[in-house]
């Protein structure tokens, strides 16, 4: 056999063994993405669930502002807990065994006991509603006002109301906490603002003309991410350069509320219902300067009393995940996006080894699991391509509830099983509130 026919046929089978390994990858891909990735949970259907908040020991708290109520997740032990409060809560988040809550419409403050069901409510004199919590330390409450630049503090062992006055005119909006500090964007004014608690001073920088800032979050070395919906963008501020670094969104106008975990940072986009994950490595940016501002903050202290107290009734159950897919969009360089279904309106997104979303339009709580996945063996891929090293994947599933111990419980009630331990990498081509602590 001549030369030329030996080459024509070593040709011949390497054709034939990169086919193979095409066809291997396709249907990979193919079964890949019509696996379920997802869990979803059920909510009042008649409610508005906006923000989702983690506490230190992995339990999820959802802010109802429609129907009047604050759920509480535990993943790990499946479980679920209903707490009625009055007014439209937002922002609910739990610490030392105290859900504390703010209404977004009337001028209430208030916290319930997680164990009994025994609540305290003030009152803020002239407040018109509230947008935002957070605590500190001292298990103090702040938050922030929905019409006017005021930040007010709540201490309820000491019976004080703090009232502090904040640059710009337009309301406060968002809070997160990081260490002795409180970050507050305030969206009419594009104004980002860093209290420092122990020391009642702050920093304060003035965004680019028709920036609007939403969700925030803090990233382990102290940077701040935000949401921002008039400049169509996530951006990132450094403190230390007043560096600011902005990331344009590959699709979508209206990004909502974002959250950080190392070098993973997730945010959800309503206008066309997705869910994002930004690799800020490799996407595309731009860097500007900013200026920081220092003033002193001085704030108006007066004392403060309950103005009503008693006990509510706590709605407990077991919680069983279903399972759902979200497809992944074309991903394009330093982004992953997932598509959710067309009346979808995801907001509170939580973070923390998994992803979990609360979805206000479906009245849904998805949870992005991660499961450790293996890629399949591709015969000789390695002449064609590097050999990929094994990677995980986040699954989801719908959760359903079962039969509460409260004779009170609602009949929506969801479901969801406890997740095991997982890896925490994605895969690359597959698709809550906030690391507020360092």
């Amino acid at each position: 056999m001549d030369k030329q026919k030996i080459l024509k046929i070593g040709i011949l089978g390497f054709l034939l063994i990169a086919l193979a390994d095409l066809v291997a990858v396709l249907v990979y891909i193919l079964l890949t993405r019509a696996a379920p990735n997802a869990l979803d949970l059920p909510l009042n259907p008649g409610g508005e669930a906006y923000e989702i908040n983690r506490d230190d020991m992995g339990r999820l708290w959802i802010s109802d502002f429609s129907s009047h109520e604050v759920w509480g997740i535990d993943p790990t032990n499946g479980t679920y807990e209903v707490y009625p409060v009055s007014g439209s809560p937002v922002d609910a988040r739990q610490a030392g065994g105290w859900l504390w809550w703010a209404t977004g419409v009337g001028n209430i403050l208030g916290r319930v006991s997680t164990n009994d069901g025994s609540y305290t409510e003030w009152q803020v004199p002239d407040a018109p509603g509230f947008l935002s919590t957070n605590l500190d330390d001292q298990g103090r409450l702040y938050a922030t006002d929905s019409s006017n630049p005021y930040l007010y503090r709540q201490d309820a062992e000491m019976g004080q109301l703090c009232t502090y006055s904040l640059p710009g005119y337009g309301a406060g909006n968002y809070i997160v906490r990081y260490g002795r500090y409180l970050w507050v964007d305030n969206f009419v004014d594009s104004i980002i603002i860093r209290f420092q608690i122990d020391s009642d001073s702050l920093t304060w920088w003035s965004l680019p003309a028709g920036s609007s800032p939403f969700g925030m979050a803090v990233d382990g070395q102290g940077n701040l991410w935000y949401a921002d919906s008039g400049s169509k963008a996530i951006a990132q501020l450094d403190p230390n350069t007043s560096q600011l670094t902005v990331y344009p969104l590959p699709i979508g106008n209206q990004p909502m509320m974002i959250t950080v975990q190392s070098n993973e940072i997730w945010f959800t986009e309503q206008s066309q219902s997705n869910i994002v994950r930004l690799d800020p490595v490799k996407a595309e940016h731009s860097i500007l300067p900013l200026t920081a501002n220092t003033q002193p903050l001085t704030p108006d202290c007066v004392s403060s009393s309950p103005s009503n107290s008693g006990k509510v009734t706590i709605t407990r159950g077991q919680l069983n995940w279903s399972e759902n897919t979200y497809p992944a969009q074309k991903k394009q360089s330093g982004w992953q996006i997932y598509q959710m279904p067309e009346n979808s309106k995801p907001q509170g997104i939580a973070l923390k080894d998994n992803v979990y979303v609360v979805d206000w339009g479906r009245q849904m709580l998805i949870h992005f699991q991660l499961v450790e996945e293996a890629p399949p063996v591709l015969a000789r891929i390695s002449a064609i391509a590097p050999t990929p090293t094994p990677v995980s994947k986040p699954i989801a599933t719908s959760l359903q509830v079962a039969p509460p111990t409260s004779t009170s419980a609602p009949a929506f009630i969801p479901t969801v099983a406890p997740s095991s331990g997982h890896s925490r990498t994605y895969l690359p081509l597959i698709y809550r509130n906030d690391i507020e602590t360092p």
